[in-house]
């Protein structure tokens, strides 16, 4: 039985915003919110009534709409923003509903949506028609004319129906030539999803050069090319090359793939000596442009664990999962090009054995400085049991951004937080207003002072790169590479500098960078606590923006003892940033174990959904 909401009796000046909105600013949300709802309810009556309906049905209006409706009317409207989702799940959460339910709707509608677009035919999935109830593109379609559609239509179109749909809709005399004038200037369905349909993927490397950066790709860790809001996870630093996966839920360090576009996949297929069968994008061999796969998302060098179609009739039809071994047959590029698009690809990030050389070679030249006992195996602490990954919607996409860097600052970071028994008595800096004195409020181990470069290097590195890679965020969500979905940062350590400089690019681009991103949580910030850092991120974040801080981090404290911007304040890694819109939860965790606390910091500021 679907779940309901009586929007009749939401008070859509009120109830859609947030506590920090202005007045203004709640109406005018709460106003897009309503006109979307009722100007779908009203399509759908009309509908019924032209085609004399006799299915038996509930009839959606305000009183009583499914949150299935819901979504996607939302969705199609083309106005549904950061505002709008911020202020959808503030309501619920006052109201006592789940938002995960909401959140799965949208999903649900964003999937329909993108396979009517593919439809060029005008006819529905087996899955489809048996849906009862169901509102989708295809099924407006077979209503047939003008007065099942109804001016409401262009308003619940938003200018996101499918190239097919609008043909449809047009040889039954629907749409007038206002009509089409507007919706070409929205641009059709990639309006919503993105123009290229391979959304943040596709925005690898289209800017900067190697010389600016080492590497900068999106990953598509989860839901990418299936789901509607985005979830960006940008790391701080890296232990070893599992981390850049692992810290966000990924299983054996392993993605996911879609490729809609039908025709060559860009990319070939060998075994290695070990007998895994490895991915070469046809654009890493430099033998042609980028293709699909690489759009996608697919990073060169991966082992294919899996591939199959996710075609609604495809899945209906049989079970079209490929599971792939060491010693199987290799298949042949030319049977996954022929199976039903989309096509998911399962895959896993392989061993750098350069960089393994690298970090060894890294570990022994610290252990020569280091004088203090390593810590046995026995004494070490045993891991805590990690909670289950709590984002299961959205796409989920994870930042790979200077890896080298970030897995050299990771592993120098390791070996003196962790590994060796180099221990700080830092103060509970949650008492002290400024870090003016911070040199003289720790008194460092001479081994660690020794030490200090292998630290030091990395990270400030890292700091610069990260202004260009938040800049490139800025610049693929200000072109609308991810369509107009609202967009969730969750970020550590350095990798708080880039959704800084993204946040602050954004709010220079004026009102064009507003109502993109819905959250943003940052753990152990290296950030001023100065409300002129942390004023223009509220301006540009719809809805929660979280600051997680462990007081006694001594070696975030380490990592800023002489490089602070603002030693009149304090540090957010460390303290409450004092706002009252900004939400700060304090938490205890080693600095260097952040990635394997992800979930559970996550699960205890309830940012799962």
């Amino acid at each position: 039985m679907p779940t309901t909401i009586d929007w009749s009796v939401v008070d859509f000046d009120a109830d859609v915003g947030r506590a920090h909105w202005t007045r203004e600013r709640r109406r005018e949300t709460g106003a897009r919110v309503r006109r979307a709802l009722e100007a779908a309810a009203e399509t759908r009556r009309a509908g019924r009534m032209a085609t004399y309906d006799e299915s038996g049905d509930e009839e959606e209006s305000m009183e009583r709409m499914s949150v299935e409706f819901a979504a996607e009317a939302l969705i199609a409207s083309g106005t549904y923003d950061a505002d709008a989702r911020a202020g959808l799940r503030t309501r619920a959460t006052r109201a006592g509903e789940s938002w995960r339910t909401f959140a799965e709707a949208e999903d649900g509608a964003a999937e329909r949506m993108r396979r009517a677009a593919a439809l060029d035919d005008g006819s529905e999935s087996e899955s489809e028609e048996r849906a009862e109830g169901e509102w989708s593109w295809t099924r407006a379609v077979k209503i047939g004319g003008a007065a099942a559609i109804g001016g409401a239509a262009l308003f619940v179109t938003g200018g996101v129906a499918a190239p097919a749909v609008l043909a449809s809709l047009s040889g039954l005399g629907v749409i007038g030539a206002a009509t089409t004038g507007v919706l070409a200037t929205l641009g059709g369905v990639g309006a919503v999803f993105g123009a290229t349909g391979a959304g943040l993927t596709g925005y690898a490397m289209l800017r900067r050069t190697s010389t600016e950066m080492e590497q900068f790709q999106f990953i598509p860790l989860r839901g990418v090319g299936r789901r509607f809001a985005l979830h960006v996870f940008v790391p701080g630093f890296l232990r070893d090359e599992r981390d850049l996966l692992r810290a966000w839920g990924a299983e054996k360090n392993q993605y996911v793939v879609v490729i809609d576009d039908p025709g060559e996949l860009g990319m070939t297929l060998e075994r290695d000596d070990d007998g895994y069968l490895i991915v070469q994008t046809t654009d890493a061999l430099k033998q042609t442009v980028k293709g699909a796969a690489s759009l996608a998302g697919v990073i060169s060098g991966s082992i294919l664990v899996s591939y199959r179609s996710i075609d609604p009739q495809e899945l209906a039809r049989s079970r079209s999962s490929k599971i792939l071994s060491k010693k199987g047959k290799t298949p042949k590029i030319e049977e996954l090009e022929a199976m039903p698009r989309p096509l998911e690809l399962r895959l896993q990030l392989t061993k750098d054995e350069a960089l393994d050389k690298k970090m060894d070679s890294l570990v022994e030249k610290m252990r020569e400085v280091v004088l203090e006992k390593t810590i046995d195996e026995k004494d070490a602490e045993a891991p805590a049991a990690k909670p289950e990954w709590g984002n299961h919607t959205g796409e989920q996409y994870v930042l790979n951004w200077e890896p080298s860097t970030l897995t050299e600052l990771g592993t120098a970071m390791q070996f003196v937080g962790g590994k060796y028994a180099i221990t700080v008595a830092a103060p509970k800096v949650l008492a002290r207003t400024a870090l003016a004195s911070i040199t003289t409020a720790v008194s460092w181990p001479v081994t660690l002072l020794s030490c200090a470069c292998y630290l030091d290097n990395p990270w400030t590195i890292a700091r610069a790169k990260a202004e260009i890679a938040g800049e490139e965020i800025a610049n693929a969500l200000l072109t609308q590479q991810h369509g107009r979905r609202p967009v969730t940062f969750v970020t550590y350590s350095s990798g708080a500098f880039v959704v800084q400089s993204a946040l602050m690019k954004l709010h220079a681009a004026g009102e064009k960078g507003k109502k993109i991103v819905e959250r943003v949580v940052f753990i152990s910030a290296p950030m001023s606590t100065s409300n002129k850092v942390w004023e223009p991120m509220r301006e540009v974040v719809s809805g929660r923006l979280v600051n997680v801080y462990v007081p006694d981090d001594w070696m975030l404290l380490f990592f800023y003892r002489l490089k602070s911007v603002d030693t009149t304040l304090g540090l957010a890694g460390l303290q409450r940033v004092d706002r009252d819109d900004v939400e700060n939860f304090e938490m205890s965790f080693k600095h260097a174990n952040i990635p394997d606390e992800m979930s559970r910091i996550l699960n205890e500021i309830n940012l799962d959904e």
